[in-house]
């Protein structure tokens, strides 16, 4: 607001005082000079000793004059400069460094990633004050030129010492040169750092480094956002040499953190973001943590992500309002900084609404359009309005704990802890309860009471001192059954860390828990099974301490003494851990096959036993009993800690049976269990044995309430139980992390909010909506749960990547991430909906398919293993395995599964439950696999229909293998255009021939060699996207009419309308008066002169009839695409003469299901392919040489006797040529060789291969050398080729190209040339199909081919002719031709001039060489303009009339369709899968989740399934720009439920009945 006030009169006035200051500098820099003069003259006196003091004096105080002076100036003219450039804005700029080796040009492009151009006026981007030797890696250095540089570069090969000295002395000049910089180019609003710069900016915005560098009460910025996770090393240093701990002195300043979850640096960053501690005016932190899916970077994608740019804004404006006080220049002493500091080199970047990558201009309005709903639910705002308790909703847990969230907000609730005083040691914890109350029970009746407990912890057999053991110690135990089990957990964890061991664990799984939980004693008991953990305890040598139970001799439940004596413990302290030490280790699967050790405080236990306890409202008087393992959390924290918060006791079963359990619970006995806490398995084994011996009566029993946890129990079993039962069922979530997560209140009714697990219990709760870890909005929104609180688990043990990926910060709270999906209520109720992990969950164990197929692959018959879940009714999921068998494998499943099996048995790796129960053989293409060729495991057991028990079946049903690159699409409208080029533009051939120099040059005419390259691409690329679009997928019998028909529908309606605007351009020009029914195979007056002397517009085809009949024939001939077939070209004339390609294509979509099912029957196997790839080449062989019979054949000559240009045998050499080049069986191999190159590129997989880059090269080189083989035609260099086969093809001179005989060898060579390499455009092809492999790939999937123009393409090829035509006529309508020569002025004369080989159509379009492009451009807006209006109604007339006859010729498929269209109308779900299945032609089963490229769904036949929906809808009419728009088929549902309820909330209006 200051420079506002700034006035012209102002200005004149400084640059005033800046003239004056400037003078003052030259007087006093001249007054030095003659001191320094005088003083040298003064030496030379030695008796002037006095003056000479004066004078050196007076030299200083002109020095120092001299430099006030200029620092005056150059503040006075910064300041100039500042209100010229802000034009009263002030404040507006923001600060940029970048990362260590990198520069200003990296800035530049992740400034613009960060959309900071359209926050701020400029952005200085501002190069690092070392240079730096290279690039930090080769990918900037490819993309960005240098020079590099850095803050702090690495000093190389000197020594620590040295190395740390140059470190200090280089971080210095960079904070000094940075500081220099911003107050001389400042103010500025914001300061933004990138990796290392980032620490710069933590470091500059400290108040105490600040200090150490003169600057006083103010900061360098208002605000900083620091990106990309940073080493904090530069604060090491700053503590180091210049005694600043900038951990401990947070700074107030406003700050902003991006991370990366896959980035290495992101702990370290997240230690630079708790340095940064601000507060606006209620005391609310201004500190936001950003995540991204990513690495060490900023992706592109973020300049279009909407959500990310909310946050960011909502962010901006708090953090603008609690900004700190900027300095002020009088406040520091500029020297300190100035002196011997070299300016900072910078780029400095404008305000720009212009995105930076390709279409995202419309993402960007898109984001800016939903920025005020965006930022009311953005993390940052929802978390601010409840530390501010605005609208508010509050709850109170089951566990007593308040619950506050906000439900017009993102989906957030905050936990209210009440119950901390719980968190203390174990001993503690049993010393609450009274001593004589019993803790533990046995099913014969023995107890233990509380006092008893801590007597035998501290002073009797449970003492670890006496084994050794220290605070220290990792105590492992393999868990003995029953009350015994119980009390060796509560002895071990309250001296030390425990470990408790699976009893039936393997031996591989034991090694692995003793290692990684770095063991350092081992406890096993007698009479358990202890050899696999004593064979990995020898391996990992660890001493083995051996017990006996001994609860029998002593009648007192879990006593236990040590096999033989030890020593005495009496000068030992006693051994006690805090609360606050890690006391026990589980082992938790994760997705990969290493397990990770979960760390758990001993205070977290405790606490969240009180919590479990609340939660179930237990008392004293309760009695529970435990059928739950005691190596898992479940049992441990449930029965046993809540237990003891409840100062109540519990039952351990030895293990489970559903007898005993059930007759536990039902007998008449002294003490009955009140409650229970099981999995599913369980509650569903004694229901069933319950149901079996009560028949049908009630059982007696004491319970109040049955506890459900681990994996989910469904609301029906839910029921049955408690109709069984008769008391409440309690469903509840948790993990090994964090136990409990959510519950449900024992008086909540199990009807009411059904399939709940609660609501959270003792931990804030979150849910996220996308990899970037954003609350979901509003409420109801499913979403990634995460969880925050005192009591979670912080870290998992020496696992840092999986650390990266598993916490992330919102404001002050740390979240864990569970990878379980969720929803929840307005009352704060969650609701599980999946789990984005894969992990298998059978009953409480966790099974980790990658460990399972690591062993299966050991296996000698195994190529492949993918391990998924199963359902199962009983266990909640079950192990299921797709076996992929060796190719040298060649006996029957059976055996293979037999051995299998008995392998799998007999594994010292596995435990029994991890061994699979469901198995599948299949094909390594039958696996559905992911965009990066990983194996999916999520849905595979319905995909292959194992919910069914089976051992052994073959798989018939495929999914996806391969995508193409889109890039193909890109190739088919360049081929497009060349097929254009070789039509238009061309010299006139004929007597009244146009100026070179006008019409273009005389090579133009040689285009006609290239004729059939395109053509032949066309074929080839043909076969190779069929393929593709089936995914080299059988097509099975019953399918192949919906292929057809799928095929036929995407072509045949646009076909048809071609011919009818040729016929219109037909009846305007070929009238009864301007055809001629007399034929000559070659241009003649005598069959061209009308009788009225005119020249003929068209005449009869080689079998000549009237103009009447001619027509006739003509159109039928071309209505079902038979032009091309001999002998029926012969019945019809030029009709549409360059609709052949479609006469021969429909041929080939009728035989492709033979090919393609040939080749699909050998997918995958290379060696086969490549036999099929042979054949076919060898077929292309075979049809060139039968071409070649041609120059066999009499010679063609141009006659002028009219009946030898009438005489068919005096052109049998034309008729054979026509004959064969055309033919549509000719072409079979051609695009033969393009489905093998596509079954080649599904088995090699060259996007996978680290060949990739060669194939790119190799491609590359293939385009170049098309490119040049086709230059050297148009230039005519004269190669060694066989003249004798090619005529004077190489001998020509320019002038020479537009002659007939030279034409017409130059046309038949090139057929057989292009068919001779038309196996070389396969390979071509193939290798274009890797996406981004080759530069020519990349210039193909450019957006503006593959997406904009490719959809064109088929249109091109039909409407290239009708609008050459009626250019033709808008342009040349009697230009410069002799009335005499046509007969009408009005007629359109090109057509006069037929080719001389080719009679049924005329010589291209003999256009000025610059008009090609406008015809060119005309022809392409036409096209999409009938994509865009006309292909989607056409297609549904075509369906309705194919359906209408289908009907008349099949009656009682008319009655089946009627009755199924009586029925209710389809969900749009199956609407869309069936029409998709219509368009493919392949009857499989389709996931919404999928692409089009994935459903083989190009951007030609996508007009095709609007149309088929459309077909089928009586409401919801969509658009083909519409389903453009959606990323996979659920999208499309989204639309037409969305189409299908406006219109009927519209009551009657905008609906339909009918087409």
């Amino acid at each position: 607001m200051k420079m506002n006030r700034f006035s012209v009169a102002g200005a004149h006035a400084s640059e005033f005082c800046i003239q004056r200051l400037a003078r003052r500098a030259r007087r006093a820099r001249n007054a030095a000079k003659l001191s320094q003069e005088n003083n040298d003259v003064c030496a030379r006196d030695e008796s002037t000793v006095a003056r000479d003091e004066a004078r050196q004096g007076l030299l200083s105080l002109a020095r120092v004059a001299s430099r006030r002076v200029d620092r005056s100036l150059r503040r006075m003219r910064a300041s100039i400069s500042r209100r010229r450039s802000n034009k009263g804005t002030d404040g507006e700029a923001c600060l940029v460094l970048h990362g260590w080796r990198s520069n200003a040009d990296v800035s530049a492009l992740h400034a613009r990633r960060l959309r900071l151009l359209k926050r701020f006026r400029k952005a200085s981007c501002v190069n690092g004050s070392e240079e730096a030797p290279h690039a930090a890696d080769e990918t900037t250095s490819e993309l960005i030129d240098g020079p590099w540089f850095s803050w702090v570069d690495d000093a190389s090969d000197d020594t620590f010492e040295n190395l740390e000295s140059e470190r200090a002395t280089a971080l210095m000049t960079a904070a000094r040169s940075v500081a220099k910089f911003a107050i001389e180019h400042g103010p500025f609003k914001c300061a933004v750092g990138f990796s290392q710069g980032g620490a710069m900016i933590t470091l500059l915005s400290n108040p105490q480094v600040l200090s150490m560098l003169g600057i006083e009460g103010g900061y360098l910025w208002d605000s900083a956002v620091i990106c990309c996770g940073a080493s904090s090393s530069l604060l090491d240093l700053a503590a180091t040499k210049w005694g600043i701990d900038v951990r401990s002195s947070a700074s107030p300043m406003p700050s902003l953190h991006v991370f990366g979850f896959q980035d290495k640096f992101k702990p370290q960053g997240e230690v630079l973001m708790n340095t940064f501690r601000a507060y606006d005016s209620e005391d609310q932190l201004i500190r936001h943590a950003l995540y991204l899916d990513c690495g060490h970077t900023l992706p592109a994608s973020l300049e279009t992500d909407t959500g990310f740019h909310a946050e960011f804004d909502a962010w901006l404006e708090a953090a603008t309002e609690a900004a700190p006080r900027r300095y002020r220049s009088n406040e520091f002493d500029e020297d300190v900084l100035f002196d011997d500091i070299k300016s900072l080199e910078y780029k400095s970047l404008k305000f720009s609404n212009q995105p930076t990558i390709e279409r995202a201009e419309a993402d960007i309005e898109r984001a800016e359009a939903e920025g005020a709903r965006a930022a009311q639910a953005t993390t940052f705002a929802s978390a601010r309005t409840l530390a501010r308790n605005i609208d508010v909703s509050t709850a109170t847990a089951p566990s007593g704990n308040d619950l506050t969230f906000n439900t017009r907000c993102a989906s957030l609730v905050q936990c209210n802890v009440s119950l901390k005083s719980s968190r203390v040691n174990i001993l503690d914890f049993l010393a609450r309860a009274p001593r004589a109350s019993p803790l533990l029970r046995s099913l014969d009746g023995a107890t233990l009471t509380y006092g008893q407990a801590i007597d035998f912890i501290t002073k009797g057999d449970g003492d670890l001192r006496k084994l050794g053991a220290d605070s220290s110690s990792v105590f492992a135990y393999n868990v003995p059954p029953g009350p015994v089990g119980a009390l060796a957990f509560l002895a071990v964890a309250s001296q030390c860390t425990a470990v408790p061991l699976d009893p039936g664990i393997a031996e591989e799984d034991a090694y692995e828990a003793l290692t990684s939980c770095r063991v350092s004693m081992l406890a096993l008991f007698r009479g358990t099974d202890t050899e696999a953990i004593e064979t990995a305890a020898s391996r990992a040598h660890i001493p083995i301490k051996w017990f006996v139970m001994t609860e029998a001799d002593t009648k007192l439940a879990g006593l236990y003494a040590p096999e033989s004596s030890q020593s005495s413990t009496s000068d030992v302290a006693p051994l006690v851990q805090s609360s606050e030490t890690i006391g026990l280790l589980l082992r938790t699967s994760g997705t990969t096959s290493k397990s990770k050790v979960v760390p758990l405080v001993i205070g977290a236990l405790t606490s969240n036993g009180a919590t479990l306890a609340a939660s179930l409202e237990l008392k004293a008087s309760d009695v529970c009993i435990n059928a739950m393992p005691l190596f898992h959390i479940g049992g441990l924290s449930c029965s046993i800690l809540a237990t003891i918060a409840a100062h109540s006791s519990v039952i351990c079963c030895r293990k489970f049976d559903a007898q005993s359990f059930y007759d536990t619970i039902t007998t008449s006995h002294e003490v009955k269990p009140t409650w229970y806490s099981a999995i599913p398995t369980i509650h569903l084994t004694v229901l069933q044995y319950g149901q079996a011996v009560a028949r049908g009566a009630k059982p007696s029993h004491a319970l109040r309430f049955i506890r459900s946890g681990a994996a989910a129990l469904s609301h029906a079993d839910a029921e049955k139980l408690q109709r069984f039962w008769d008391v409440p069922i309690i469903p509840t979530y948790s993990m090994s992390e964090q136990m409990p997560i959510t519950g449900k209140g024992v008086h909540v009714p199990l009807a009411e909010r059904a399939d709940t697990v609660g609501q959270p219990l003792c931990c804030s709760f979150a849910l996220v909506g996308d990899g970037h870890c954003r609350l979901t909005a509003p409420f109801g929104q499913q979403g990634e749960l995460v969880i925050s609180g005192d009591n979670v688990m912080t870290a998992y043990q020496d696992a840092e990547e999986a650390n990266n990926k598993t916490y992330f910060y919102v404001a002050d709270k740390r979240y864990l991430r569970t990878g379980d999906i969720a929803k929840m209520d307005h009352d704060g109720f969650v609701y599980l909906t999946g789990r984005s992990k894969e992990l298998i969950k059978r009953g409480g164990e966790q099974v980790s398919p990658l460990k399972v197929e690591a062993v299966l692959v050991q296996h000698p018959y195994v190529r492949v293993a993918v391990v998924f879940s199963v359902p199962s009714a009983l266990w909640g999921e079950e192990v299921g395995a797709a076996i992929v068998l060796t190719d040298d494998f060649d006996g029957h499943e059976d055996s293979a599964l037999s051995s299998i099996k008995s392998f799998m048995g007999t594994s010292k790796e596995l435990s029994r439950f991890e061994i699979p129960v469901h198995w599948k053989f299949v094909a390594d293409e039958d696996l559905p696999k992911t965009s990066t060729k990983k194996y999916k495991r999520a849905g595979l057991a319905e995909i292959l229909n194992v919910a069914k028990k089976v051992d052994a079946c073959t798989l018939r049903h495929s999914k996806k293998v391969t995508t193409p690159s889109h890039g193909l699409a890109g190739l088919r409208y360049c081929m497009a255009v060349s097929v254009m080029f070789n039509h238009i533009g061309a010299i006139w051939q004929g007597e009244d021939e146009r100026d070179p120099l006008t019409y273009g040059p005389a090579w133009m005419s040689a285009k006609a060699t290239t004729f059939y390259f395109p053509a032949t691409t066309f074929f080839v690329l043909g076969g190779f996207t069929l393929s593709a679009a089936l995914n080299g997928k059988e097509i099975t019998k019953g399918t192949w009419g919906s292929f057809y028909n799928s095929r036929f529908q995407t072509l045949f309606p646009l076909y048809l309308l071609s011919l009818f605007l040729g016929l219109i351009n037909v009846l305007v020009v070929c009238r009864p008066e301007t055809f001629s029914s007399e034929f000559s195979w070659q241009p003649h007056n005598a069959t061209l002169t009308l009788d009225s002397g005119a020249w003929a517009q068209c005449q009869t085809g080689p079998v000549e009839m009237p103009y009447g009949a001619w027509l006739f024939m003509t159109l039928i001939v071309f209505s079902f695409g038979l032009q091309t077939w001999f002998p029926l070209w012969l019945l019809s004339s030029w009709f549409m003469y360059y609709t052949w390609f479609n006469g021969v294509y429909y041929f080939i979509i009728l035989v492709f299901p033979f090919m393609h099912n040939a080749l699909a029957r050998v997918k995958g196997e290379f060696k086969a392919v490549l036999r099929w790839f042979i054949v076919y080449c060898v077929g292309t062989l075979i049809t060139a040489g039968l071409l070649g019979l041609y120059y066999a054949l009499p010679a063609w000559e141009e006659h002028d006797d009219v009946a030898k240009v009438k005489s068919w045998k005096e052109n049998v050499q034309n008729i054979y040529a026509l004959s064969t080049m055309m033919f549509p069986p000719y072409w079979v191999p051609c695009v033969g060789t393009g489905m093998a190159a596509y079954f080649w590129y599904d088995a090699v997989r060259p996007v996978e291969s680290h060949k990739r880059a060669l194939y790119g090269h190799c491609a590359d080189v293939l385009t170049l050398a098309f490119f040049a083989f086709h230059l050297a035609h148009f230039l005519d260099i004269d190669w060694p080729y066989p003249t004798n086969v090619t005529g004077k093809m190489w001998e020509v001179v320019p002038e020479e190209h537009h002659r007939w005989d030279t034409g017409i060898n130059r046309y038949v060579w090139s057929v057989m040339i292009t068919r001779l390499y038309s196996p070389l455009i396969a390979v071509w092809i193939a290798l274009l199909s890797i996406p981004k492999g080759s530069r020519t790939t990349r210039l193909l999937e450019s957006n503006l081919l593959s997406k904009v123009l490719a959809p064109t393409s088929y249109g091109c090829f039909l409407f290239h002719q009708i609008i050459g035509q009626w250019y033709w006529w808008a342009t040349r309508n009697g230009n410069g031709i002799k009335t005499a020569d046509v007969g009408d002025k009005t007629s359109w004369m090109w057509w006069a001039y037929p080719k001389e080989y080719y009679w049924f159509s005329p010589q291209p379009l003999p256009v000025a060489w610059y008009e090609f492009f406008f015809i060119v451009g005309m022809t392409t807006c036409f096209s999409a303009a009938v994509d865009r209006w006309l292909n989607t109604p056409l297609t549904v007339l075509w369906i309705k009339f194919i359906t209408f006859f289908r009907n008349i010729i099949w009656p009682n498929s008319a009655k089946s369709a009627e009755t199924s269209g009586s029925s209710e109308e389809s969900s749009p779900e199956d609407a869309v899968i069936k029409a998709v299945a219509a368009v493919t032609g392949v009857d499989e089963r389709v996931s919404l989740d999928d692409s089009f490229d994935e459903i083989g769904l190009v951007s030609v036949g996508l007009p095709v399934l609007v149309g088929i929906i459309n077909a089928g809808e009586q409401f919801a009419v969509i658009s083909a720009q519409e389903i453009a728009t959606c990323a996979n088929l659920r999208d499309v549902v989204r639309i037409i439920a969305s189409k299908r309820e406006s219109a009927r909330s519209s009551v009657g209006f905008g609906t339909r009945s009918s087409l």
